[in-house]
């Protein structure tokens, strides 16, 4: 009988709690563009610890490119160079100084609109394939999720299930081998250059699944790695990643042709036009897409009725959130507590 009760309290706790913050994030934190309803997929591959001068390893990639069915951008990781603020970089659009994951040691969630969340608020089905630091970051917001821990050889196995079975709108697979072998090894090591051709086996294995269902397909990079191995600085060979998009109908994507390098924090609103999901004031990065709707334009018109300054708006919408789940943690310990107490008399 205890143990029932728990799963319910525990049950009504979360649902409480995650349908507060998207409210909040609804009313709040997003300001809406009018996007073009589109009828696509997204899945989003960040390899961990992936150089961009690396690409000419991964044939199918390289062939990919050289067929015109992928283009490839240098994308510029931001710093710190570090596995949690980049993938915060990648998820958000936005920059450390605004959505606050300064390093892998911030074990907290985000608390900035991400994919996922946009996602959820469209009732699109979302799955991640990573490691569990995305849990952290992003709980409440992934339908179907596979978490490891060091280990992630069912990484892509796990995501091709989810495919074929639920066909999520947007999926993030993300393997660790090549960062692995970066910081054992050092990124001029076979080793190194073996998990990055591996790698590029199991994303031509993936796109093989995928492009029948009307994905277009992402790979990206946290961050890069030195020589010797490592990251962390903004060394070059730290911040260089790729960022390659593929596509059965690349040109008709209307992605910008003229852009050698982006930014990290251009990827989100990319993908937001890709789905044909609202952006968020938060996202300082700019879409490929051609005559996509400016940011720039939308952040103006925000902060000209409502805020000045968007850390100290930032700051303060995320305190109320922070109280929302203090109280709802409080409410549901104490319900916890009471219930025991009675079952005991």
């Amino acid at each position: 009988m205890p143990l029932k009760l728990y799963s319910i309290y525990f049950i009504l706790y979360l649902f409480i709690l995650s349908s507060s913050i998207f409210n909040l994030e609804n009313t709040i934190y997003n300001l809406k563009t009018t996007p073009q309803i589109t009828n696509n997929k997204v899945c989003l591959i960040i390899v961990d610890g992936l150089r961009y001068d690396y690409v000419p390893y991964m044939e199918y990639i390289s062939s990919c490119l050289q067929s015109n069915k992928a283009v490839l951008y240098k994308s510029l990781s931001g710093i710190p160079s570090y596995s949690r603020p980049g993938y915060e970089r990648i998820l958000t659009g936005s920059e450390t100084e605004i959505n606050g994951i300064e390093s892998n040691n911030n074990k907290i969630l985000s608390l900035t609109p991400n994919i996922f969340s946009l996602c959820k608020n469209k009732k699109f089905k979302t799955a991640c394939c990573a490691f569990y630091w995305f849990e952290e970051l992003y709980p409440f917001l992934i339908d179907y999720k596979y978490l490891y821990f060091y280990n992630d050889s069912l990484v892509f196995n796990k995501a091709e299930e989810f495919i074929k079975k639920y066909k999520p709108e947007f999926i993030v697979i993300h393997p660790m081998e090549v960062d692995n072998a970066g910081h054992k090894f050092g990124s001029k090591s076979s080793e190194y250059i073996n998990s990055v051709k591996k790698i590029d086996k199991n994303i031509k294995k993936t796109w093989d699944i995928i492009k029948n269902y009307n994905y277009i397909l992402l790979i990206t990079s946290d961050h890069g790695h030195k020589d010797e191995g490592g990251h962390g600085d903004s060394c070059e060979l730290c911040i260089n990643t790729p960022l390659v998009i593929i596509s059965n109908n690349i040109k008709n994507l209307n992605l910008q042709d003229n852009k050698s390098s982006i930014s990290q924090i251009d990827i989100a609103p990319t993908i937001c036009d890709f789905l044909g999901i609202p952006k968020t004031i938060y996202m300082t990065g700019q879409s490929l897409i051609k005559n996509g709707y400016n940011i720039n334009e939308l952040r103006s018109i925000f902060t000209c009725y409502y805020v000045k300054n968007f850390k100290t708006f930032f700051n303060l919408t995320s305190t109320i959130t922070y109280i929302i789940i203090s109280l709802y943690t409080v409410i549901y310990f104490s319900s916890l507590i009471t219930t025991i107490k009675i079952l005991k008399t």
